[in-house]
């Protein structure tokens, strides 16, 4: 006969079986409540979060289950890709290793450890686990997108969309339009541009979130613009506890902005922390100190003060520091920062911005046939992408006649022409001695979870200039949108 905690962890566990993911986990956490040493009900709770995608408890149920149990090799899987999606790569590949250690001929855990590997850029050991995998297990989403991605580079393009198509052909479940993403990815690289063309317009039309707002974005976007005024920019309490520390690389997605942090980041004295998303929260924290909310954002900084500048530098700061202490830059990675730009100079005015701009009919198509996390309503209809594509340029325009914050323009498409010259024209404004290992920044092994992981791996190359043209009888409602008034 099961105890009250089993039947609680039973109950759980159908739930989940049929994807009821809140109820499952109330039952979880009434099970911790009663047998709070037992590791397992924290990694079913966790599961519960993930599904859910609340991934930050899902990390804190993690880490306290492999702290009750460090033999529980699922919870040391899953917690090394919750560590591989918050960018940090050493203890990821830690924990990986610890559940192969565990159970060496476990799949899942073969998957979870290929994962990881190919974001730390061991592309080889990456390889060979999914050699492994792909004659072990039935082809899944997951490990169709980890073949798909390391496909071409061992000359397997063509099994590789095989399977994808085998796959598709069974009907998808969880992961479909990453599936398709994959798909696009490798057909663009086999210059099938009409089919790749396809399989990102079916990714794009499965989106389920939240729609596009044209509307709402143009408001918001005045709303910044009247707002922060070149005088009321100027007198916006600036934070007194200083740190030069911050980079901030932004612009629009697919701009370059993971091809400059990796050029940075091989350089000794900087750490490339990647896409972070400190800033929203100190965002919705500073709204919420000034009893505003986002919706009258920024008008509720008619409020802000210095002790609110220096109260939400610190709560940036303090984590952002301890990534890397030793650092004397840390960067910054995520792209949409650019939306807060009056802010970051209000706390940070000792930071840098670079700004990565692009041709951008290649970028937004780049945004179109590539697969995003989650968030990016802009990006699953050609015409959203050219309308946020404007009120991004218009942002920008205004963000430099009304901040004294430095700001440097990098264009993609210079840094292709002239590697050495713009590489070393950005150390320079960072304020750091030059060093060489920025021109091998594809040898620099660091975490990189974005999708252009593969291509920072990689030396310079010019076949993603003009990428549109290929692409361009399908164009024309981006052009219509980036034409616009």
């Amino acid at each position: 006969m099961l105890s009250g905690t089993q039947q609680e962890a039973s109950v759980g566990e159908e739930l989940f079986r049929r994807s009821r993911w809140a109820e499952a986990r109330g039952h979880f956490l009434e099970a911790i409540r009663r047998k709070p040493g037992f590791a397992y009900y924290y990694f079913a709770a966790a599961m519960c979060n993930w599904a859910n995608g609340q991934l930050d408890e899902a990390g804190e149920y993690l880490q306290m289950a492999v702290r009750l149990n460090p033999a529980l090799g699922a919870a040391q899987a899953w917690l090394g890709e919750w560590y591989l999606i918050n960018g940090m790569i050493d203890v990821a590949l830690q924990a990986t290793n610890v559940a192969m250690t565990l159970e060496p001929e476990n799949t899942q855990f073969m998957q979870s450890r290929a994962w990881v590997l190919q974001a730390a850029g061991e592309m080889d050991a990456a390889w060979a686990l999914v050699q492994k995998l792909i004659v072990r297990m039935p082809m899944t989403s997951s490990l169709a997108r980890l073949y798909g991605r390391l496909a071409e580079r061992y000359g397997q393009t063509a099994q590789a969309l095989a399977a994808i198509d085998k796959l598709v052909a069974a009907g998808l479940g969880p992961g479909e339009s990453a599936v398709h993403f994959t798909a696009a990815a490798l057909l663009d690289s086999a210059g099938r541009y009409d089919e790749a063309f396809a399989h990102a317009c079916i990714a794009n039309a499965s989106y389920r979130g939240q729609p596009y707002d044209p509307a709402m974005v143009v408001r918001q976007t005045n709303q910044r613009i009247r707002f922060f005024t070149r005088q009321r920019a100027l007198a916006m309490p600036k934070a007194t506890l200083r740190c030069d520390k911050p980079v901030f690389v932004l612009g629009m997605p697919r701009s370059g902005t993971s091809l400059v942090e990796q050029i940075l980041a091989s350089h000794p004295a900087v750490h490339g922390a990647g896409e972070l998303d400190f800033l929203n929260r100190v965002v919705l924290g500073t709204a919420g100190m000034v009893h505003g909310n986002l919706d009258d954002w920024p008008a509720c900084l008619e409020q802000f003060t210095t002790a609110h500048a220096d109260g939400m530098a610190h709560i940036y700061l303090a984590p952002f520091i301890a990534l890397k202490p030793d650092a004397t830059r840390i960067i910054d990675k995520m792209p949409l920062n650019f939306l807060f730009l009056g802010l970051i100079a209000s706390l940070f005015p000792d930071a840098r911005i670079i700004h990565c701009v692009r041709d951008p009919m290649d970028t937004c198509l780049s945004c179109f046939i590539s697969n995003f996390n989650a968030g990016h309503e802009f990006k699953y209809n050609l015409s959203h992408l050219g309308h946020f594509y404007r009120q991004y340029q218009r942002l920008m325009a205004h963000w430099k006649s009304v901040l004294d914050i430095p700001i440097l323009d990098v264009c993609y498409e210079q840094v292709i022409a002239d590697q050495e010259g713009q590489s070393r024209r950005m150390v320079q404004f960072l304020g750091l001695p030059w060093d060489d290992r920025c021109l091998q920044f594809y040898k620099t092994r660091r975490a990189c979870v974005t999708e252009s992981s593969l291509q920072v791996r990689k030396p310079l190359y010019a076949t993603s200039m003009q990428r549109w043209r290929n692409y361009e009888k399908y164009l024309a409602p981006l052009k219509t949108a980036l034409a616009a008034d």
